[in-house]
């Protein structure tokens, strides 16, 4: 067996295929590997290149990825525990400059 790439007319990449090693590479089909890091891998003339703008590139890169829910739950705590904190220290400041001793 052997792995090849199905193109469309365009040249961008469709699917890997599997032929047996007699069968012959018929058109739309390509032997050479598609390099990693190809985000719309595009055959042009002999060669891989990238099919996507730098600018689709860009807009991919620069999507941030939403808070998982334990980082929202790490959020809360420390927002939690800030408040607790300045709850404590007014509280203490009562208590030391408004209570009376005896």
């Amino acid at each position: 067996m052997k792995k090849v790439i199905r193109i469309d007319q365009n040249g961008y990449f469709v699917e890997d295929v599997l032929l047996e090693d007699w069968e012959e590479t018929s058109e739309g089909l390509v032997s050479l590997e598609v390099p990693a890091g190809l985000y719309l891998p595009r055959y042009v003339a002999g060669e891989w290149v990238e099919g996507k703008s730098q600018e689709e590139i860009d807009a991919i890169r620069n999507v941030v990825a939403p808070k998982t829910e334990f980082e929202l739950l790490q959020e809360e705590s420390a927002k939690l525990k800030n408040e607790l904190l300045v709850t404590q220290t007014v509280l203490d400041f009562v208590l030391v400059n408004f209570i009376p001793m005896f």
